[in-house]
């Protein structure tokens, strides 16, 4: 019992000091969206027919290739603010 108490006390601990996950943050994802897509492209690749993805997964796919294209190491977290920045100012699909 008292083993099975201090578990639960040190996991208790644990996730209150965890980094807590944030929302996407879709002006993070502007910034960082104009700062390094924009080099090889700019927004026209997500209007009209040179639009690919047609779900929010779809948009991340996009985002994490693009980030891996050119070599950003962009955290889960920097992909999320991305895809929300596009989903946001451009494809506005239902979440």
């Amino acid at each position: 019992m008292r083993a099975a108490f201090a578990s639960a006390l040190a996991l208790a601990a644990i996730a209150a000091f965890a980094p807590a996950a944030r929302a996407a943050d879709a002006e993070r994802g502007r910034q960082l969206n104009a700062a390094n897509c924009q080099q090889c492209h700019d927004d026209g690749l997500y209007r009209g027919p040179a639009r690919k993805a047609r779900s929010i997964a779809e948009i991340a796919a996009q985002v994490r290739k693009g980030e891996q294209a050119l070599g950003l190491g962009w955290s889960d977290q920097d992909v999320a603010d991305v895809t929300e920045y596009l989903n946001k100012g451009f494809y506005r699909l239902a979440r």
